[in-house]
Parts: C-alpha cells; sequence; structure tokens
C-alpha cells in the first residue's frame, strides 16, 4: 500500500475508534487535527488494536511512541515500516 492509501485507510480507522469510544465521527478533516486532540487513552487504545486487526501484526508498547501517535503521516510511515512496505 502507498503511504496515501494508508493514510486513507487510518482515517476510516480513527473515525471507528470514535464511534467505539462513543464520540461521533470526525467531520472535519482529519489534516487539521494532532491525534492526541482526536481520540482519548480509551479511543487510542481502539484504534491500535484496529491497526493490529487491518494489517496483521502486533504493536509492541516499545515500537511506538508519542510522536508517532500524534499525526496520520507518522501512523501510517510506522505502518509501512512494520509491513515492509
Amino acid at each position: 500500500m502507498t503511504q496515501e492509501e494508508i493514510e486513507k485507510r487510518l482515517r476510516v480507522l480513527i473515525d471507528e475508534a470514535l464511534l467505539i469510544t462513543d464520540n461521533e465521527p470526525l467531520e472535519k478533516d482529519l489534516e487539521d487535527f494532532l491525534l492526541p486532540e482526536v481520540l482519548d487513552s480509551v479511543g487510542m487504545a481502539a484504534l491500535i488494536t484496529l491497526i493490529e486487526e487491518e494489517w496483521s501484526f502486533e504493536i509492541e508498547d516499545e515500537e511506538i511512541d508519542a510522536d508517532t501517535l500524534e499525526t496520520i503521516e507518522g501512523l501510517a510511515m510506522f505502518i509501512r515500516r512494520k509491513t515492509g512496505g
């Protein structure tokens, strides 16, 4: 998958994570948001689970940090590294 395709899919998963935590999906383009401003800790945990299921890999705590989780672009680059893309 390309970076753009991963980012597009991540936007869908973020909306799913928001619904899991009883929040409304975002109406605005996510480019304007930092993920910690959009998702609380429960939402972030839900997003990580959705990512693991979507791309069939496990994310270890030591593999991911606040910088990686800050933006869609950073998260997409992490996914590309994990999947060898």
